[in-house]
């Protein structure tokens, strides 16, 4: 499970990576939402986290502050409701 998830990380880290090249502020905050599910995931499996469980829960709500900030710059109709969604 550990290696479907390393792949998830990986691949969204490459569509934020991309999405910022191309100052695509739908996809950055897209690829954050995906980052802050994949963290969200690894709480709920318990997947790694070693000494500190609460690591991925953290990762997690900072990706949802990040897409926060990035959809201020768009105006998507939709976005606001998803980063809301994602940090609770």
């Amino acid at each position: 499970m550990a290696e479907i998830f390393q792949r998830a990380e990986e691949e969204a880290a490459s569509a934020y990576e991309v999405a910022e090249q191309k100052q695509d502020y739908i996809l950055m905050v897209r690829a954050r939402i995906l980052q802050c599910m994949i963290e969200n995931a690894k709480v709920e499996e318990e997947i790694g986290g070693g000494a500190d469980p609460g690591s991925h829960a953290r990762r997690a709500f900072e990706f949802s502050q990040e897409a926060i900030e990035l959809a201020k710059h768009t105006q998507h109709h939709l976005l606001p409701r998803e980063r809301y969604l994602w940090q609770g």
